[in-house]
């Protein structure tokens, strides 16, 4: 009888392991709350006034729940947050590095919006709208956005960059700058302040600008010593842009070049031409910023 005891408290395990109504190995999963994010709006630093156009384009968040991380996401995004009492998220805004999506990064000149207090709804979706702006220690070390002339000179090509007024041409502000194109055969470079060209500390410097095109073009930079005279073989290439039939914003990594030429000076350097099969071609570009700390 106790063999038989035995055997059929085993078998009552085994059903409670492994059938549907015993959640010793299973239990229910708490449900969620969930916050949605459309985007990030971006509004001035009273703190730091001279940061310029406050255009931006950012594509990610890092999601933290009372400092603990959540997850990176791609905007918009629907978040689950699991908790049983009221706490604050914090959300870090991201940047596409260099225009490639995927490769995201914490942009380390915006702040974070830790303005959020949670309180647990499970399975409901609560809506926020975060709000950035540039930090405080946020250094702008050379801008171009066009408003009373261009800082670009020529360089070689049969067309150069001009300063166009014309309203369906321009992003914000009294002006933009413009390369046209007219021909297949046609192409521009141009360097800014070449005369003057300005230094960039170590860091983690970027370059911002936004730009419209329907020809690809490349950025890049020049160093110079501290003479002002260019280095030999220091022009780098270092991004092409793909066209856009829409203004977009770029954020571009400086570090690994500026890292070679520690007590230079620098220009940005602008190259289009006209993409094979187009008969011609334009770039249109404002809001140049070159940030450090």
């Amino acid at each position: 009888m106790r063999l038989k005891y035995t055997h059929i408290v085993v078998v009552a395990l085994l059903l409670c392991f492994y059938g549907t109504g015993c959640n010793i190995i299973n239990p229910a999963e708490p449900t969620p709350t969930y916050v949605h994010i459309d985007s990030f709006t971006f509004t001035a630093n009273p703190h730091n006034p001279h940061t310029g156009s406050n255009s931006h384009q950012i594509t990610s968040v890092w999601a933290y729940y009372n400092n603990a991380p959540i997850g990176v996401f791609s905007l918009p995004a629907t978040i689950p947050v699991l908790t049983n009492g009221t706490g604050t998220v914090s959300l870090v805004p991201g940047v596409s590095i260099d225009g490639l999506t995927a490769y995201q990064t914490k942009y380390t000149y915006y702040i974070s919006d830790s303005s959020f207090s949670l309180i647990p709804h499970p399975g409901k979706i609560d809506t926020l709208k975060p709000n950035v702006r540039y930090t405080d220690s946020t250094h702008i070390l050379w801008t171009e956005d066009f408003e009373t002339g261009s800082s670009f000179v020529f360089n070689s090509g049969t067309d150069s960059m001009i300063r166009t007024i014309d309203p369906t041409k321009m992003f914000e502000g009294a002006a933009s700058g413009l390369i046209n194109l007219p021909t297949a055969t046609d192409s521009c470079i141009e360097y800014s302040n070449p005369y003057t060209p300005f230094a960039i500390p170590n860091g983690l410097p970027y370059l911002e600008l936004n730009y419209k095109s329907n020809t690809t073009f490349y950025i890049g930079m020049q160093a110079y010593t501290g003479t002002n005279t260019p280095i030999g073989n220091s022009l780098e290439w270092m991004v092409g842009v793909n066209p856009s039939a829409t203004w977009k914003k770029i954020y571009i990594s400086l570090e690994s070049y500026i890292g070679k030429y520690t007590y230079g000076s620098f220009s940005v350097c602008i190259h289009a031409s006209v993409d094979a099969g187009q008969s011609s071609g334009y770039v249109l570009l404002d809001n140049f910023k070159v940030l450090s700390y």
